[in-house]
């Protein structure tokens, strides 16, 4: 139908994110996503991906709790990652 889903996996990993978005949701696409990833050093980890190509958006910020990035992947989507 009209309804996007991508379900994506890194090799030898048993983890598989999926991206679903039902027509309702389209005018979302690219501006938001709930999705957050967890990292060590988000510093370091937002250097070796702007350093692939990633479109970081906005970060590295320190907060109190810890510090985050957003970034964008190859579709559009925004992403945050984070450390405590």
């Amino acid at each position: 139908g009209d309804q996007r889903w991508i379900e994506l996996k890194l090799p030898e990993s048993e983890t598989c994110i999926v991206l679903h978005t039902t027509n309702d949701q389209k005018e979302m696409l690219g501006k938001f996503s709930n999705v957050i990833f967890s990292c060590v050093d988000v510093k370091e980890t937002t250097a070796q991906l702007k350093a692939k190509g990633v479109e970081i958006v906005e970060g590295p910020v320190d907060q109190e709790w810890g510090t985050y990035s957003i970034f964008k992947d190859s579709e559009g989507n925004t992403f945050c990652l984070s450390s405590t």
